[in-house]
């Protein structure tokens, strides 16, 4: 009976294993990979997400790391920034247009 018992664990644990491998790919799937430059930072960090509301709050939260250690390179994409946002025209437009860039991107395989 033990061995029975045994046989049926094996199988219940292999179509688990199955079952997350088949769950973490179809999450990857729905990826997409933008990075930091591409969302007006200053490196190539990759960024993954499924929406660009994602990505956008995964940026900010990078761009806050890099202005803690003070980041040249960052500080002076957070100035090009800050002077776009000084004119809600411009931002709504590179925001429409950086949203369609995302969308537009080809999930991560």
């Amino acid at each position: 009976m033990a061995g029975v018992y045994l046989q049926l664990l094996v199988i219940q644990t292999t179509h688990l294993h199955a079952f997350r491998y088949s769950v973490a790919n179809q999450w990857r799937d729905k990826m997409k990979k933008i990075t930091c430059a591409e969302l007006g930072g200053a490196c190539d960090l990759s960024i993954f997400a499924e929406s660009f509301e994602e990505a956008a709050k995964q940026s900010q939260e990078h761009a806050m790391q890099m202005f803690k250690q003070e980041d040249k390179a960052h500080l002076a994409a957070a100035e090009k920034m800050k002077t776009m946002m000084s004119s809600p025209v411009k931002m709504d437009n590179w925001m429409t247009e950086r949203r369609n860039y995302f969308n537009n991107l080809i999930s991560e395989r």
